[in-house]
């Protein structure tokens, strides 16, 4: 039975329904001798005051192409905002909890709720791409769990990280040990699973890491397939769980350990995964400067050597994924640089690398690239293109200024409109 929960039937206001006007894209929009198609698919979103958050979250399911899901839940975690006012603004079905119950049970409240054959998560606090859920399904056949790549975007920084896989292609996952170490590739938000395998397994449990601990669980069961494309923009801030390094960390070994027995489980599993916790250790006490971090770091590499291995296969996974996400954009779209003699304004802003390069040297613009290579470059000369050709970079050389297109249907790598290869 789900946790404690009834539905919130007061609709919202008169005023506040004219305010939110044409920027709420109601989901049960076209219910008359039109229908717009859709997806067995019910979306559960779990939320906690967090009311401007979620506008954008649910903004983004509506504009889901070219078929909507056929259900959206939103589960309030006894929010004391206008929460609700939103959520029926957009024609969402809403449950509430009476009391705050946390997560997993909002997950869980939603997973019990859904009516449709396949479940896609989406927290408050992120966004999905227009194809996400156009992605997804494409992949479903077979599969007890599928899963879109995504970018995490801070407003702190202007470089992103990608999480997901480090392929060109859909890749399989038939081993939840992969899901483990070094690091979990499917982010709650970029999901959607099998309804009746997702209650088989017991659903999601009241831990800390209850997306991932119903990962392993499916896939145990059955088969993954993730995508590298990126279907959802993950965006960071400040009061998230996934903060608390610490916390999140202890909770993801206690996760590994609680499938001791399991035939694709072993110690060794669990204790690489232990160096990983031991590196971030380490990373955090010395940014802040804690005498002895470098000492006690070593010694417990060597108490426990398979912590060692667990450390260097993080830093190879991480070295990758460094270079990868520098290749995408905040848009999700493949970055675009633009070197000196181009005109940065030629770009959309979503669209380009982390760094202007415009006002750089070609030396400098070299270097930076070779390290965090974009996935094209703007070039105004020949030099400039076999350096940019050296870092992995594609050069486009620009005869004129014009925009470059957007196009959110395939991660491919474009050129500028008038643009010489």
């Amino acid at each position: 039975m789900p946790p404690e929960a009834a539905p919130l039937g007061s609709p919202g206001s008169d005023r506040f329904g004219r305010w939110m006007g044409a920027r709420a894209a109601r989901f049960d929009e076209g219910a008359g001798s039109h229908p717009r198609p859709t997806l067995p698919v019910s979306v559960v979103i779990p939320t906690f005051n967090r009311s401007r958050l979620l506008e954008r979250a649910l903004r983004s399911v509506g504009l889901q192409r070219p078929r909507r899901p056929a259900q959206v839940i939103v589960v309030d975690d006894a929010s004391t905002d206008d929460t609700a006012e939103v959520a029926e603004a957009f024609g969402a079905e809403l449950i509430t909890h009476r009391h705050r119950l946390g997560a997993a049970a909002a997950y869980e409240t939603g997973l019990r709720a859904a009516r449709h054959e396949w479940v896609a998560l989406l927290d408050d606090d992120d966004e999905w791409l227009p194809h996400h859920l156009d992605t997804l399904w494409s992949l479903s056949p077979g599969n007890v769990l599928v899963a879109s790549s995504c970018i995490e975007c801070s407003p702190a920084s202007t470089q992103r990280r990608f999480h997901g896989p480090l392929t060109e292609a859909p890749t399989a996952i038939d081993s939840p040990a992969s899901l483990l170490h070094p690091e979990n590739p499917i982010p709650s938000s970029a999901a959607m699973f099998r309804r009746d395998s997702a209650i088989a397994v017991g659903g999601f449990r009241d831990v800390l890491c209850e997306d991932l601990d119903l990962w392993c669980r499916l896939v145990g069961r059955g088969r993954a397939t993730l995508t590298p494309r990126v279907g959802m923009l993950y965006h960071t801030h400040p009061g998230q769980i996934s903060e608390n390094w610490e916390a999140m960390h202890v909770a993801h070994l206690d996760v590994a350990r609680s499938f001791a027995g399991e035939a694709w489980w072993s110690p060794e599993l669990v204790e690489r995964r232990a160096g990983v916790t031991a590196w971030d250790r380490f990373r955090a006490r010395r940014h802040e400067r804690i005498p002895g971090a470098a000492r006690g770091f070593v010694r417990e590499l060597l108490e426990h050597p398979r912590r060692a291995l667990g450390v260097l296969d993080l830093l190879r996974y991480r070295a990758r994924v460094r270079r990868h996400s520098s290749r995408l954009a905040a848009s999700g779209e493949p970055s675009v640089a633009v070197l000196a003699g181009s005109d940065p304004a030629t770009v959309p802003e979503d669209d380009r690398y982390e760094v202007d390069l415009s006002a750089t040297g070609d030396l400098r613009a070299f270097l930076r690239l070779a390290r965090r290579p974009s996935a094209t470059a703007m070039v105004s000369s020949r030099p400039q293109a076999a350096l940019v050709r050296l870092t992995g970079a594609r050069p486009v050389r620009v005869s004129a200024h014009p925009e470059v297109p957007r196009d959110h249907e395939h991660n491919g790598t474009r050129t500028a409109a008038g643009a010489e290869r």
